[in-house]
């Protein structure tokens, strides 16, 4: 669970990045 937890950060992290970067 925990795992699962952090990599679903790690992609809501990385997708506000991509957005940004797009900018």
């Amino acid at each position: 669970m925990d795992s699962t937890s952090k990599e679903k950060t790690n992609f809501t992290f990385y997708e506000i990045r991509s957005e940004n970067s797009v900018e």
